[in-house]
């Protein structure tokens, strides 16, 4: 849309812009169809793995967390040296990246092997100070709980407690509010139906079942008829 709109502003002239759900994610493919194109035969799950020479491993503490090496020889050397192996850098399967990646899933075990003898903590000191990329894997709670998300102030409490994910930018470096509670279904079906019905009409589509209405009546029957069936 704003590459449209800069268009029209250098042609004067206004453009139909068009795209559907599958050309949209069609982007996301890019990756895997070069595979393809490159293997001869569909990529699977782990077939991006080798190549960019990423591991998921579990430490002592029970927290994970996820190394992402590519293909720089750089990172394999300084991942080697925070796990004390740097025979596997005279390891001919493991010494270079072209025998790394033919050689991948023989080396996840041995660097899972060697995350599980440390706890998080260590690890995450170990490979900041040897310019290891890594990132946390977060449960949902753990993102939750997480410094970084208090820090930008990511969920919003509300009264009944649960709190909402927040708009993810800023605008002068304030994050726009949520107005209000969530709304409850069929809180807004009178206004909504009234842009276009009577009264009368809505009455007739609401006690026949069609339309909802949320009411204080509705909301303490509910759980009385939810009762009602777990009994029947």
């Amino acid at each position: 849309m704003l590459a449209a709109i800069v268009g029209r502003q250098n042609t004067g002239k206004s453009q139909y812009v068009k795209t559907s759900i599958m050309e949209a994610v069609s982007v996301l493919t890019a990756d895997s169809m070069a595979q393809l194109f490159e293997l001869g035969h569909n990529p699977t799950r782990t077939s991006r793995h080798p190549q960019a020479q990423n591991f998921c491993v579990n430490t002592a503490s029970g927290e994970s967390m996820a190394v992402h090496l590519s293909s720089s020889q750089k990172f394999w050397g300084s991942l080697c040296k925070s796990m004390d192996r740097m025979d596997l850098l005279e390891d001919p399967r493991f010494g270079e990246y072209r025998p790394r990646e033919a050689n991948y899933f023989e080396l996840v075990p041995i660097v899972a092997a060697e995350f599980l003898k440390r706890p998080y903590a260590e690890w995450e000191a170990i490979l900041t100070a040897n310019d290891v990329p890594f990132a946390p894997v977060l449960t949902m709670s753990g993102y939750r709980e997480h410094p970084q998300v208090e820090h930008l102030g990511m969920f919003e409490p509300q009264e009944d407690g649960l709190p909402l994910v927040r708009p993810p930018w800023t605008f002068d470096g304030e994050r726009p509010d949520r107005a209000g509670t969530a709304p409850r279904v069929g809180g807004d079906s009178r206004a909504v139906a009234a842009e276009v019905l009577s009264e009368d009409q809505i009455d007739g589509l609401i006690a026949s079942g069609v339309l909802f209405v949320d009411t204080p009546d509705a909301a303490q029957a509910a759980p009385a008829a939810e009762r009602a069936d777990a009994t029947a």
